[in-house]
């Protein structure tokens, strides 16, 4: 009877190991950040002849985005309500940027006012906002990374990293839609770069 217990063991072994290495594969694959996985786009941005950054779009959800982006880009009026459908739609999203010279954070501060004013934002917490970002970012060098990551649900959370590492959050869902706009939404500045992050292109 024993010997009957120890072959029928031996028998399903290799399926319990093949189960136990695919739990942990999947486990794996789970706890790993959106930005570790493979971007929906990239594209560099270039000013004259500097080479300014790289960035990176990921979304968790991709299955019918170009429909829902067709839609938004109808009437892409309303910038804030346009990225949030689209973080909605994703579910998880991340936006990297990973810079290619020195940036000083006055800077990028005031590069980010610029270009929600060429959007049309116009928003209550605009000036909190950007006041908030400076004790967020840091000044930036040559192959530093910001990572801005956004999760969806009852109310978006959403955190910036600095090299993979957490600096901070504004808790604010019209500001996360707001950043992301710069890049995002059909009205913004760099429609070519827009174009490359979606997979558009």
């Amino acid at each position: 009877m024993l010997v009957g217990h120890i072959l029928s063991f031996k028998s399903l072994l290799p399926l319990i190991i093949l189960t136990f290495l695919s739990f942990n594969l999947e486990a794996s694959v789970q706890n790993k950040q959106i930005w570790q996985q493979q971007p929906l786009g990239s594209a560099r941005l270039t000013y004259l002849w500097w080479k300014v950054y790289d960035s990176s779009f990921y979304c968790q959800q991709t299955d019918n985005l170009q429909s829902l982006l067709a839609r938004t880009g109808q009437d892409s009026s309303d910038v804030i309500n346009e990225i949030n459908k689209l973080v909605a739609h994703c579910g998880q999203i991340a936006l990297k940027i990973h810079y290619l010279r020195d940036i000083d954070k006055d800077d990028l501060i005031k590069e980010t006012k610029k270009q929600w004013q060429h959007l049309g934002i116009k928003h209550s917490d605009l000036a909190r906002w950007l006041k908030t970002l400076g004790t967020i970012w840091p000044n930036l060098k040559k192959g530093d990374e910001l990572i801005f990551s956004v999760h969806s649900g009852s109310k978006t959370s959403q955190t910036f990293f600095y090299n993979e590492k957490s600096i901070g959050q504004i808790n604010s869902d019209d500001f996360a839609f707001a950043f992301l706009a710069i890049w995002l939404s059909h009205a913004t500045s760099e429609p070519e770069l827009r174009q490359k992050l979606l997979g558009l292109d």
